[in-house]
């Protein structure tokens, strides 16, 4: 008999990201991740950095007119102690501390269309922390 045990994920102190570690996880989530891309139908247009603050709905920033798919990352704040679960957010809807899509220290988003782009809202579940969100947009 086959006994199904559903993976928990554990609170992991991850080191910190460089841009390069970034650069290459997010191209080889375009190569890999969905099968919707590759480098020849994805180019790298811009990169933008903002932060996530608790309470505080945040948009992606500086979104270029030509984006058509964006990868999207989170660094959690040095200083906060549980890191599963770091921030809400939502490409349809509205977030809160309450309500959202949840997403830990290093987690990786990917949107697929202008709209999820456009729609994209996320906001920190922690007060006085401030996390690092770091966005690469490509057409």
């Amino acid at each position: 008999m086959n006994t199904f045990s559903p993976y928990t994920p554990q609170a992991t102190d991850y080191s910190p990201y460089t841009e390069q570690l970034l650069q290459r996880i997010f191209e080889q989530l375009l190569l890999n991740g969905s099968g919707n891309g590759n480098t020849a139908d994805h180019n790298c247009i811009s990169i933008a950095n903002d932060i996530v603050e608790f309470g505080t709905v945040t948009v992606l920033p500086d979104i270029p007119a030509n984006a058509k798919t964006a990868i999207v990352a989170i660094e959690a704040d040095a200083t906060t102690t549980d890191k599963t679960i770091v921030a809400h957010y939502s490409e349809t809807a509205t977030v809160s501390v309450e309500v959202g899509m949840p997403i830990g220290h290093g987690g990786v988003i990917e949107l697929l269309t202008i709209q999820n782009i456009n729609n994209f809202i996320i906001t920190g579940l922690e007060d006085k922390k401030t996390h690092q969100l770091q966005v690469t947009y490509y057409s």
